[in-house]
């Protein structure tokens, strides 16, 4: 099963929620939503968060206070903390820096529950909690350089199939790790997930383009992850 775009297809199995830029149904420039093609959410457009015509159509943030509010974790997985899921986007940056999150948990800080993905000192990151407390956290990482994120799109999809927590860049596995194992599932799936940036404090917003959102309630396996990089890097060249 697949959702086109252009000629190319990406796995939409368990695809819960997408929310894509250069889709007319989902966004159009100037507007204050935008809407899930799979199912009823809407998204809120914050502050100043337009319209580029890049990655043929993405959302772009400023860096300072630009998000989108969707709705929480939750609602979009349609089940419980112990849930498989996958989050996937395509993102590129304008002026990189350390700790700038493009998507996340509303305001709960990672420490005590939240979780992003982020870059951090040359790498993208799903930093937080994950997967579960204290020393069960684990941040899975995928080298790349502030250049790079800023040179042109690239895809970033988490994955957690309720024991491990896995980070892909552009297709490839992270094999990063910054702390720990996995002894659970998310612990902050009741707050709005929002991209563009989050409320946490002590952490940036994303300062770039962010073209489209996936997630799924399953785990996408390596081969689905290479799958949708495949049929979608097309449109970002």
């Amino acid at each position: 099963m697949g959702v086109t775009g252009g000629t190319k297809t990406v796995d939409t199995t368990n695809l819960v929620f997408l929310m894509d830029a250069s889709n007319a149904v989902s966004y159009t420039s100037g507007a204050t939503k935008t809407y899930n093609l799979i199912g009823g959410q809407t998204g809120s457009i914050i502050n100043n968060t337009s319209f580029s015509s890049e990655g043929g159509g993405s959302w772009h943030f400023d860096g300072t206070d630009d998000r989108v509010d969707c709705d929480t974790f939750f609602n979009i997985v349609g089940s419980g903390s112990l849930a498989n899921y996958s989050i996937e986007l395509w993102l590129k940056g304008d002026s990189i820096a350390n700790y700038d999150v493009a998507i996340g948990s509303g305001d709960t800080n990672f420490h005590e529950g939240g979780w992003s993905i982020l870059y951090h000192s040359g790498k993208l990151m799903a930093d937080g909690t994950w997967g579960g407390t204290g020393s069960g956290r684990k941040y899975p990482s995928k080298a790349i350089t502030e250049a790079s994120l800023e040179s042109s799109f690239h895809q970033a999809v988490v994955t957690y199939n309720g024991s491990t927590v896995e980070m892909y860049l552009d297709g490839e596995l992270g094999t990063l790790y910054d702390a720990g194992t996995v002894n659970g599932g998310m612990n902050k799936n009741d707050e709005q997930l929002q991209f563009g940036g989050t409320q946490q404090s002590g952490w940036a917003e994303w300062d770039g383009k962010i073209a489209d959102v996936r997630v799924y309630n399953k785990a996408l396996s390596a081969a689905e992850v290479l799958q949708n990089y495949n049929d979608q890097k097309g449109r970002y060249d």
